[in-house]
Protein backbone atom coordinates (compact mmCIF):
# COMPACT_ATOMS: atom_id res chain seq x y z
CA UNK A 1 0.00 0.00 0.00
CA UNK A 2 1.24 3.37 -1.06
CA UNK A 3 1.34 6.15 1.16
CA UNK A 4 1.53 10.23 -0.89
CA UNK A 5 1.62 13.64 0.94
CA UNK A 6 -1.47 15.56 0.46
CA UNK A 7 0.67 18.13 -2.10
CA UNK A 8 1.39 14.87 -4.48
CA UNK A 9 -2.24 14.54 -4.47
CA UNK A 10 -3.59 17.82 -5.36
CA UNK A 11 -0.44 17.63 -8.68
CA UNK A 12 -1.31 13.63 -9.82
CA UNK A 13 -5.26 13.94 -8.86
CA UNK A 14 -6.64 12.69 -11.89
CA UNK A 15 -3.34 9.52 -11.28
CA UNK A 16 -4.50 8.76 -8.40
CA UNK A 17 -8.11 8.89 -8.68
CA UNK A 18 -7.69 6.88 -11.70
CA UNK A 19 -5.48 3.79 -10.05
CA UNK A 20 -8.22 3.80 -7.31
CA UNK A 21 -11.41 3.53 -9.46
CA UNK A 22 -9.25 1.38 -12.28
CA UNK A 23 -6.65 -0.66 -10.10
CA UNK A 24 -8.58 -1.02 -6.89
CA UNK A 25 -5.65 1.08 -5.09
CA UNK A 26 -5.67 1.79 -1.56
CA UNK A 27 -4.05 4.82 -1.26
CA UNK A 28 -2.82 6.25 2.35
CA UNK A 29 -3.29 10.45 2.10
CA UNK A 30 -0.51 11.95 4.43
CA UNK A 31 -0.79 15.94 5.69
CA UNK A 32 2.37 17.15 7.19
CA UNK A 33 3.32 13.89 8.02
CA UNK A 34 0.50 12.20 9.28
CA UNK A 35 -2.28 9.83 7.73
CA UNK A 36 -5.63 11.84 7.10
CA UNK A 37 -7.31 10.22 4.84
CA UNK A 38 -7.51 6.84 2.71
CA UNK A 39 -8.06 6.58 -1.11
CA UNK A 40 -10.04 3.88 -2.50
CA UNK A 41 -12.87 3.03 -4.99
CA UNK A 42 -16.38 3.20 -4.34
CA UNK A 43 -16.54 -0.73 -4.51
CA UNK A 44 -14.33 -0.92 -1.53
CA UNK A 45 -15.46 2.63 0.28
CA UNK A 46 -18.54 -0.03 0.22
CA UNK A 47 -17.33 -2.87 1.58
CA UNK A 48 -15.99 -0.95 4.64
CA UNK A 49 -18.80 0.72 4.66
CA UNK A 50 -20.70 -2.51 5.93
CA UNK A 51 -18.40 -3.37 8.83
CA UNK A 52 -18.00 0.24 10.15
CA UNK A 53 -21.23 2.21 9.42
CA UNK A 54 -21.27 5.76 8.32
CA UNK A 55 -24.04 8.05 9.23
CA UNK A 56 -26.05 9.10 5.49
CA UNK A 57 -24.90 13.17 7.29
CA UNK A 58 -21.00 12.70 6.68
CA UNK A 59 -21.58 11.39 3.41
CA UNK A 60 -20.77 14.45 0.76
CA UNK A 61 -22.92 14.65 -2.58
CA UNK A 62 -20.20 13.50 -5.19
CA UNK A 63 -18.20 16.15 -6.77
CA UNK A 64 -16.35 15.76 -10.17
CA UNK A 65 -12.84 15.65 -10.62
CA UNK A 66 -12.56 18.94 -12.26
CA UNK A 67 -14.48 20.53 -9.62
CA UNK A 68 -12.35 18.69 -6.84
CA UNK A 69 -9.15 20.22 -7.76
CA UNK A 70 -9.30 23.82 -6.62
CA UNK A 71 -11.48 23.05 -3.35
CA UNK A 72 -8.76 20.83 -2.09
CA UNK A 73 -8.24 22.56 0.62
CA UNK A 74 -11.75 22.42 1.58
CA UNK A 75 -12.02 19.23 0.97
CA UNK A 76 -9.06 18.27 3.88
CA UNK A 77 -11.31 20.33 6.41
CA UNK A 78 -14.24 17.92 5.31
CA UNK A 79 -12.06 15.18 6.13
CA UNK A 80 -11.08 16.88 9.51
CA UNK A 81 -14.46 16.75 10.62
CA UNK A 82 -15.74 12.91 9.24
CA UNK A 83 -16.79 13.66 6.20
CA UNK A 84 -16.37 10.91 3.09
CA UNK A 85 -16.01 12.85 -0.15
CA UNK A 86 -16.49 11.09 -3.60
CA UNK A 87 -14.85 11.98 -7.00
CA UNK A 88 -16.32 11.35 -9.95
CA UNK A 89 -14.48 10.84 -13.70
CA UNK A 90 -17.52 10.40 -15.66
CA UNK A 91 -19.11 7.45 -14.27
CA UNK A 92 -16.18 6.59 -12.45
CA UNK A 93 -15.89 6.60 -8.56
CA UNK A 94 -13.02 7.16 -6.46
CA UNK A 95 -14.07 7.94 -2.17
CA UNK A 96 -11.71 10.15 -0.06
CA UNK A 97 -12.50 8.56 3.32
CA UNK A 98 -10.93 10.06 6.75
CA UNK A 99 -8.29 7.53 8.06
CA UNK A 100 -9.67 7.35 11.55
CA UNK A 101 -13.20 5.64 9.94
CA UNK A 102 -10.51 3.20 7.65
CA UNK A 103 -8.58 2.12 10.42
CA UNK A 104 -11.85 0.76 11.81
CA UNK A 105 -13.12 -0.27 8.79
CA UNK A 106 -10.32 -2.44 7.12
CA UNK A 107 -8.86 -4.48 10.24
CA UNK A 108 -6.71 -6.58 7.20
CA UNK A 109 -4.80 -2.92 6.14
CA UNK A 110 -0.88 -2.89 7.05
CA UNK A 111 0.23 -2.62 10.45
CA UNK A 112 1.06 1.64 10.00
CA UNK A 113 -2.49 1.75 9.66
CA UNK A 114 -3.04 0.55 13.27
CA UNK A 115 -1.78 3.34 15.75
CA UNK A 116 0.72 2.23 17.85
CA UNK A 117 0.31 1.88 21.43
CA UNK A 118 1.87 5.43 22.61
CA UNK A 119 3.14 3.89 25.84
CA UNK A 120 3.95 0.51 24.98
CA UNK A 121 6.23 -0.75 27.75
CA UNK A 122 8.56 -4.17 27.33
CA UNK A 123 11.69 -4.88 28.68
CA UNK A 124 13.67 -3.16 25.91
CA UNK A 125 11.91 0.02 24.08
CA UNK A 126 13.14 2.82 21.78
CA UNK A 127 11.94 6.08 21.58
CA UNK A 128 10.40 7.56 18.01
CA UNK A 129 10.94 10.88 17.44
CA UNK A 130 8.70 12.42 14.82
CA UNK A 131 9.95 15.44 12.79
CA UNK A 132 8.10 17.65 10.01
CA UNK A 133 9.57 19.53 8.01
CA UNK A 134 9.23 22.58 9.50
CA UNK A 135 10.58 21.37 12.43
CA UNK A 136 13.53 19.70 11.03
CA UNK A 137 13.91 23.12 9.39
CA UNK A 138 13.83 24.62 13.01
CA UNK A 139 16.37 22.37 14.77
CA UNK A 140 18.94 23.02 11.46
CA UNK A 141 18.72 26.93 11.85
CA UNK A 142 18.98 26.38 15.89
CA UNK A 143 22.46 24.10 15.55
CA UNK A 144 23.94 25.47 12.46
CA UNK A 145 27.69 26.01 13.36
CA UNK A 146 27.73 23.47 15.47
CA UNK A 147 30.45 20.66 15.15
CA UNK A 148 27.61 17.81 14.13
CA UNK A 149 23.90 19.84 14.34
CA UNK A 150 22.83 16.06 13.95
CA UNK A 151 23.82 14.90 16.83
CA UNK A 152 23.16 17.93 19.16
CA UNK A 153 19.89 17.88 17.82
CA UNK A 154 19.14 14.13 18.36
CA UNK A 155 20.66 13.74 21.88
CA UNK A 156 17.85 16.25 22.96
CA UNK A 157 15.18 14.46 24.22
CA UNK A 158 12.25 14.47 26.20
CA UNK A 159 8.45 13.58 27.49
CA UNK A 160 5.11 15.27 26.19
CA UNK A 161 5.52 18.09 28.86
CA UNK A 162 8.71 16.81 31.23
CA UNK A 163 11.55 14.79 31.19
CA UNK A 164 11.68 11.07 29.77
CA UNK A 165 10.92 9.22 34.16
CA UNK A 166 13.94 7.63 35.39
CA UNK A 167 12.58 4.15 35.31
CA UNK A 168 11.43 4.57 31.37
CA UNK A 169 15.68 5.73 30.88
CA UNK A 170 16.19 2.24 32.12
CA UNK A 171 14.02 0.74 29.86
CA UNK A 172 15.13 2.45 26.58
CA UNK A 173 18.18 1.28 24.32
CA UNK A 174 17.50 3.10 21.19
CA UNK A 175 16.10 5.93 19.57
CA UNK A 176 14.44 6.04 15.86
CA UNK A 177 14.46 9.79 14.31
CA UNK A 178 11.39 9.81 11.42
CA UNK A 179 11.63 12.78 9.19
CA UNK A 180 9.07 13.74 6.81
CA UNK A 181 7.48 10.31 6.99
CA UNK A 182 10.86 8.06 6.65
CA UNK A 183 13.22 6.73 9.23
CA UNK A 184 16.04 9.16 8.88
CA UNK A 185 18.70 7.22 11.45
CA UNK A 186 18.65 5.37 14.65
CA UNK A 187 20.67 5.27 17.47
CA UNK A 188 21.68 3.07 20.60
CA UNK A 189 21.37 4.56 24.08
CA UNK A 190 23.60 2.87 26.91
CA UNK A 191 21.10 2.75 29.94
CA UNK A 192 23.74 3.06 32.73
CA UNK A 193 25.41 6.22 30.98
CA UNK A 194 24.36 9.65 32.49
CA UNK A 195 21.33 11.87 31.50
CA UNK A 196 21.69 15.60 31.49
CA UNK A 197 18.62 17.54 32.04
CA UNK A 198 18.65 20.93 31.09
CA UNK A 199 15.57 22.60 31.82
CA UNK A 200 11.85 21.41 32.66
CA UNK A 201 11.44 19.33 29.44
CA UNK A 202 14.79 18.75 27.62
CA UNK A 203 17.53 16.21 28.80
CA UNK A 204 20.71 15.42 26.92
CA UNK A 205 20.61 11.64 26.25
CA UNK A 206 24.24 9.54 25.90
CA UNK A 207 22.95 8.48 22.03
CA UNK A 208 25.26 6.32 20.02
CA UNK A 209 26.54 7.22 16.39
CA UNK A 210 23.68 6.71 14.20
CA UNK A 211 23.87 2.98 13.23
CA UNK A 212 24.04 1.06 9.94
CA UNK A 213 21.39 -2.00 9.66
CA UNK A 214 23.83 -4.33 10.60
CA UNK A 215 24.31 -2.62 14.05
CA UNK A 216 20.49 -1.87 14.44
CA UNK A 217 20.14 -5.46 14.32
CA UNK A 218 23.29 -6.59 16.73
CA UNK A 219 22.36 -3.75 19.77
CA UNK A 220 18.34 -3.84 18.66
CA UNK A 221 17.52 -7.19 17.75
CA UNK A 222 13.79 -7.65 16.53
CA UNK A 223 13.24 -3.80 16.18
CA UNK A 224 12.73 -3.87 12.45
CA UNK A 225 13.48 -0.10 11.70
CA UNK A 226 16.07 1.03 9.55
CA UNK A 227 16.68 4.16 7.72
CA UNK A 228 14.70 4.75 4.94
CA UNK A 229 11.85 2.66 5.68
CA UNK A 230 8.48 4.56 5.68
CA UNK A 231 6.27 5.48 8.90
CA UNK A 232 3.57 7.98 9.76
CA UNK A 233 3.27 9.78 12.73
CA UNK A 234 0.31 8.70 15.09
CA UNK A 235 -2.45 10.94 15.13
CA UNK A 236 -1.66 13.74 17.66
CA UNK A 237 1.64 12.50 18.46
CA UNK A 238 5.41 13.80 17.81
CA UNK A 239 7.13 10.95 19.45
CA UNK A 240 6.12 7.27 20.89
CA UNK A 241 8.16 4.12 22.35
CA UNK A 242 7.86 0.95 21.22
CA UNK A 243 8.83 -2.28 22.96
CA UNK A 244 10.75 -5.09 21.42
Amino acid sequence: MRVIEFDYLRAHLSDELRKAYRDDEVTVIAYRDRPIAVLMSHGVWSVGRQANQIPPTLVDEPINSRAARPMLRELRERLDRGRHVTVTVYKDQAVIAPYEWAREAFADLPAFLQLPAVEARGEGSVQIVYRSARMLQKLRAEFEGSEDPEWEMDRRLSAMRSHIPADRRKELRGVVYVESGRVARVRALDPDAEWIDLDERISLAPVSPPLNRKDIDARLPGLGLYPGDQRLAPQGASREYLAF
